[in-house]
């Protein structure tokens, strides 16, 4: 991008990108823990951990951290190649993310005066970027696994789940039984 206006894009486009294919990541994730973790949701209807709202908003919490983090890796790039470079903020902010990102254009060049800071920047930007991407994958897939458990919990154990469970029909259902339908239903064994 060469105009103001594509680089503000191009911004914009990055950092969304990588927002929504961390959320994205973090769904799925979730939705694969929740299942294989269905065991676990079942042992949360009988325990007294903590109430969800506090849960969600740990959750939010580490969401809103890994954000406030991408937002703080960028900013340093960006001070760091206009205090170094002398470019404008755009230019600045745009080659933070795009460094941070790795996405690298090669647009714009620190000059060879700066390139040994711009060398432990970038390492360290990279790093921070990726790890608090990260952050926000955990976060989401997090608040998935939560939102599975308190469809559980809501909707509670019914007789027809514990009928499907009894395979020997003593209405009663021993682990046995509990494990090998919560095996079956996860797609563990057949």
């Amino acid at each position: 991008p060469k105009s103001s206006a594509a680089k503000l894009f191009t911004c914009v486009y990055v950092v969304s990108g990588v927002s929504l294919v961390s959320a994205c990541l973090g769904v799925v994730l979730g939705r694969m823990q929740a299942r294989v973790s269905a065991i676990g949701l079942f042992s949360a209807l009988s325990s007294s951990a903590s109430p969800s709202s506090s849960k969600s908003s740990q959750h939010m919490a580490g969401l809103l951290l890994s954000a406030l983090g991408l937002t703080a890796v960028v900013l340093a790039g960006a001070v760091f190649a206009s205090t170094s470079e002398g470019w404008t903020s755009l230019d600045s902010i745009y080659w933070a993310i795009i460094t941070c990102s790795s996405v690298g254009y090669g647009d714009l060049v620190i000059s060879s005066a700066s390139r040994t800071a711009a060398m432990v920047y970038v390492l360290g930007g990279v790093a921070g970027f990726a790890s608090l991407a990260a952050g926000i994958v955990r976060s989401v897939a997090e608040m998935e696994v939560e939102r599975a458990v308190s469809a559980v919990v809501r909707e509670g154990v019914t007789r027809e789940m514990i009928d499907e469970m009894d395979v020997d029909g003593n209405r009663s259902v021993d682990r046995f039984e509990f494990l090998s339908y919560f095996l079956v239903r996860t797609g563990k064994a057949t």
